[in-house]
């Protein structure tokens, strides 16, 4: 064979190697995009899927270490509501996907769900989270609540039951059977800190989260904000004419007047 000819032949294998070569490194960054766009959008989603859950946190949850407490209604159930977590109710809710919302009550709007087992459901995210966290510790409502020694409502009697050192008379006898008191105690310290009569008092639902889920010292809750109608009433007549701020909105005030 000619020199010339083993010349061209060898030149050729050398740029076939090169093409191939190329090729090879062009497949492999291919991969590597594919790759890294493929787990940032897996991340992404992941990233969404927590924030939804954190927002469920921030919006009113009570519960032992970042456990959550929702209100289920349906039916077939009554007093006794079963409990789900947070992604059991996530799911059923889709996510509570605006499709999914069926009204809205006085704590909070409605939505509807569908369970593994195919059992349909109504779940309600809570609002007004210190008052709910009372009426769940003392299983009775704020409003139409009645006591022998005074006309307060809840709020006002658990404002009570705290300045005295008489916590636990607050709490139901069945949920003392099956809890921890002091985490309750906590819950109910928290819930007080939540309403009282300043909005600028009260802790921001991302605070909330961190006190429920840690065991440092709290500070001394205010009074509540419309715990008595009587005593607002009487701080209207007394305030020179100083109207009483219900909201943290500067634009917007509530004043009592006597009838």
């Amino acid at each position: 064979m000619a020199s010339s000819e083993l010349g061209s032949s060898g030149l050729k294998r050398k740029i076939l190697r090169a093409c191939l070569a190329s090729l090879g490194v062009v497949l492999l960054l291919c991969l590597i995009f594919i790759s890294f766009t493929w787990k940032k959008k897996k991340n992404r989603e992941k990233q969404q899927q927590v924030q939804q859950q954190q927002q469920l946190t921030r919006e009113g949850s009570l519960g032992s270490r970042s456990r959550q407490f929702y209100t289920v209604e349906n039916d077939n159930v009554d007093l006794d509501l079963p409990l789900f977590d947070v992604n059991t109710i996530l799911n059923a809710t889709n996510y509570f996907s605006p499709g999914n919302k069926i009204g809205e009550g006085g704590f909070g709007p409605v939505y509807k769900g569908v369970l593994k087992e195919g059992k349909e459901i109504a779940v309600k995210r809570l609002s007004n989270f210190g008052v709910l966290v009372l009426e769940t510790i003392s299983g009775q409502k704020n409003r139409g609540f009645i006591h022998l020694d005074h006309h307060h409502n809840l709020l006002g009697h658990a404002w009570i039951l705290h300045n005295e050192g008489r916590s636990l008379e607050l709490i139901d006898s069945q949920l003392a059977q099956s809890c921890y008191l002091s985490e309750v105690l906590r819950s109910m310290h928290i819930a007080l800190l939540c309403v009282q009569r300043n909005p600028e008092d009260r802790p921001s639902m991302s605070n909330v989260v961190l006190m429920l889920s840690s065991e440092g010292a709290l500070p001394k809750p205010k009074e509540p904000g419309f715990f008595t109608e009587r005593n607002l009433f009487h701080e209207a007549e007394t305030s020179s004419s100083k109207p009483i701020v219900s909201s943290g909105n500067e634009l917007s005030f509530t004043v009592m007047e006597g009838r």
